[in-house]
């Protein structure tokens, strides 16, 4: 019995294709991906967000302005599986935020910080390194 190969390769908002293998025979199929109206992306993404320092072994400053006055804005780590394991408030002063956050008993690895709304419906991931 012959086993049949697939490889998948998609492109955001490009192309995904299919290129199979069989015994002597090739064949290729292709379709065109496209985004349109993606609506929320971006109203919490803040300016110069900055995680100092990364790498870090005890704890990590967080810094960042958002477009607008975001009154509920929330903090949370998570780890390489999606798991929440720290959430938090910012503590907004008008559109900027300052948060020092410690990560000294965490395990070596990389880490997401993940700025939220209140709705859930407005999320950006950053990443930073535990050493």
């Amino acid at each position: 019995m012959r086993k049949n190969i697939y490889h998948l390769i998609i492109i955001c908002a490009g192309t995904l294709a299919q290129h199979s293998t069989h015994a002597q025979c090739i064949a290729t199929a292709s379709i065109n991906v496209a985004i349109e109206n993606c609506t929320g992306i971006g109203e919490a993404d803040p300016i110069n967000l900055r995680i100092s320092p990364n790498p870090s072994s005890d704890w990590i400053t967080i810094n960042g302005q958002c477009k607008s006055n975001n009154k509920e804005l929330y903090i949370e780590i998570r780890n390489t599986l999606g798991q929440v394991i720290h959430q938090q408030p910012a503590a907004m002063s008008g559109v900027a935020f300052s948060e020092k956050l410690f990560i000294q008993d965490y395990q070596a690895g990389v880490y997401w910080i993940v700025l939220r709304n209140a709705a859930n419906n407005d999320m950006r991931a950053y990443p930073f390194v535990k050493r």
